[in-house]
């Protein structure tokens, strides 16, 4: 009966890599974004780049000791379970969103 718990971390493991995997291809792609809307300059784009893609680790970071401890008053999952309802939200909205292009 011990295996169920081993399972669990490895799907972790599993959801964390194919996270990180697509992270990285996004965050390859942000500079072709920022020219896509209107940056010129490559050094301002490469500097608008970094900046958005620091951000993510930062707010992790910051927002981290917040999160431990609503993880201790109320369970960790359900904090789990509203940080991804949240980010569903946020994600669904940015989709949502519409653009108007003009060439």
């Amino acid at each position: 009966m011990d295996i169920s718990w081993k399972r669990i971390i490895y799907l972790i493991c599993a959801i964390q890599v194919g996270a990180g995997i697509t992270i990285i291809g996004v965050l390859s792609f942000i500079p072709l974004y920022l020219v896509d809307l209107g940056l010129t300059n490559q050094g301002e784009a490469a500097m608008w780049a970094g900046l958005v893609s620091g951000v993510t680790p930062c707010m992790v970071a910051l927002s981290a000791p917040f999160w431990s401890r609503k993880a201790n008053e109320l369970g960790p999952r359900r904090v789990m379970m509203f940080i991804l309802a949240t980010l569903m939200l946020a994600v669904g909205a940015a989709g949502l969103h519409k653009r108007r292009v003009s060439y």
